[in-house]
């Protein structure tokens, strides 16, 4: 008797009825994983009198998930809540801040002025090496001769 190369699958309906069928359904939808606390595996081996025992119910990768979904879509709906709100904003002029007290126009231009030189001197100090007061006896040399306006490259 010969062997035959292509062998027919055997349908489920040709099994035996005693052997269990599989459903494809179910288990396509478990997950082996949102249980594996529940095994015998984590069981502790024994019970420690001041240690606190967390409810199985509170733990597992399933809660987990749903609470930090949870804790997302809260966070997501303040962030909404604030972005949308058409009154509020932020008053950065300078002295309108509530606790700043009464400044006259005055007072309110000159600070103006005041941070406008601040933010333009941050910008150029940086590259200027005309800057005498700054430079603490460091000066500007090349090959040992010191470069200033009399400096000969030659």
């Amino acid at each position: 008797m010969a062997k035959r190369k292509f062998h027919a699958k055997r349908s489920s309906a040709s099994l035996p009825k005693g052997l269990p069928q599989k459903r494809a359904n179910d288990a396509m939808n478990v997950n082996p994983f949102d249980n594996a606390r529940a095994s015998f595996a984590k069981k502790a081996k024994f019970e420690v009198h001041n240690r606190n025992n967390i409810s199985k119910s509170n733990t597992g990768p399933s809660t987990a998930l749903q609470r930090s979904l949870e804790s997302r879509k809260k966070g997501l709906k303040e962030m909404l809540k604030k972005q949308k709100n058409p009154g509020s904003f932020v008053d950065r002029r300078i002295g309108e801040k509530p606790g700043t007290g009464i400044m006259s126009q005055d007072e309110r231009m000159l600070a103006r002025v005041v941070r406008e030189r601040v933010r333009r001197s941050k910008k150029t100090s940086k590259f200027t090496l005309d800057d005498d007061e700054g430079d603490a006896g460091i000066t500007l040399t090349h090959k040992g001769q010191v470069i200033d306006e009399n400096y000969d490259s030659k």
